[in-house]
């Protein structure tokens, strides 16, 4: 709502703080949505790494677009946070699911 102004004003930050709680609640599309909203800098200071990490929860927890999106984050974010375990490849089935992650 807040995203696309739909019967409120527009408020990317609130938005965003809405898409968090989702995500915290393990809701796939509130972590596909703030991995959008993170990746772009809107409403939020852009933070690729956590885009490309709430993208591979939201893969994992059945968001088909997120598993893309995932794969080509995770190939732009320096290899020691992939291997160090920081961040599982897109599609490992390591993990668990959104809680804390959208903090």
């Amino acid at each position: 709502m807040h995203e696309f102004a739909r019967g409120v004003a527009k408020d990317d930050a609130k938005a965003v703080s809405f898409y968090r709680r989702a995500c915290d609640l393990n809701w796939a599309a509130g972590c596909y949505n703030l991995a959008i909203m993170l990746e772009r800098g809107t409403g939020v200071l852009a933070d690729r790494e956590k885009a490309a990490e709430l993208y591979q929860v939201a893969c994992k927890a059945g968001a088909k677009l997120a598993c893309d999106k995932a794969k080509e984050l995770s190939a732009s974010v320096p290899a020691f946070l992939v291997e160090g375990g920081l961040l599982q490849p897109a599609g490992s089935g390591e993990g668990e699911g959104g809680a804390g992650l959208g903090q």
